[in-house]
């Protein structure tokens, strides 16, 4: 089974937005909120309920490819970790949070 999935992240902030400086962005303005993590982890976990039937759930049969930005290669990170709970990927430590996203 070959399969392609593209995520777009849709959350944009306007101008007239009221958490635009808020808290509500635990890691950054224009970084993955908590439903934003809570939504990858569960479009990983779909994935494998959906399609770790067809292989034999390994990895290494797995390519991801992601944009530099520090919100998309966290959500590479949470997707993989839903597919494959027990090999836990390793995310972009919090500290090179700002950098990436600069």
């Amino acid at each position: 089974v070959f399969s392609v999935i593209v995520i777009e992240h849709p959350l944009v902030t306007f101008p007239t937005d009221m958490n635009r400086n808020s808290s509500f962005w635990i890691n950054g303005l224009g970084n993955l909120t908590a439903r934003g993590i809570d939504t990858m982890l569960k479009v990983g976990q779909y994935l494998r309920d959906r399609y770790i039937n067809f292989s034999r759930g390994e990895p290494n049969e797995t390519i991801v490819r992601s944009s530099p930005k520090y919100r998309c290669l966290n959500s590479a990170a949470l997707v993989l970790e839903g597919l494959y709970p027990e090999k836990r990927p390793e995310r972009v430590p919090t500290d090179e949070n700002a950098r990436a996203s600069r």
